[in-house]
């Protein structure tokens, strides 16, 4: 299977690879990806739970998420990349963008409150 990762030309890859450098040198597509599917599984299921109504999705709390689930696979989670990759047909937010999207996003969620006050939840019962 081939990598979905692109941009191969930086040195965010494993040398010869379109695989990202990790913590335990894996250089296979299909294990990488199968590992990241996992650790996604389990932030969701540890996260929803300590959900409540105090959670603030803030840019600290969106930093965190990503540290600690991909922080037992990559080094580099949970800061601001300053390069471009793009993974499968999806590109990702061209690198020198991607601080001042965020914090753009962030100040929208912050001046509509997070969210909070948004009515019918999906996980509400009417």
């Amino acid at each position: 299977m081939a990598s979905k990762y692109k941009l191969v030309s930086n040195s965010f890859y494993i040398k010869g690879t379109d695989i990202p450098k990790n913590k335990h040198n894996i250089a296979n597509s299909e294990t990488i990806h199968e590992i990241e599917g996992q650790l996604i599984q389990e932030a969701y299921i540890h996260f929803k739970n300590l959900l409540d109504k105090d959670t603030l999705f803030d840019e600290n709390y969106f930093k965190y998420l990503h540290q600690k689930t991909f922080s037992s696979l990559y080094d580099w989670v949970g800061e601001y990349r300053s390069f471009n990759m793009a993974k499968g047909e999806s590109r990702f937010c061209q690198g020198a963008f991607v601080e001042s999207q965020m914090k753009e996003l962030f100040d929208k969620l912050k001046k509509d409150n997070y969210l909070k006050d948004v009515t019918n939840h999906p996980h509400q019962k009417a």
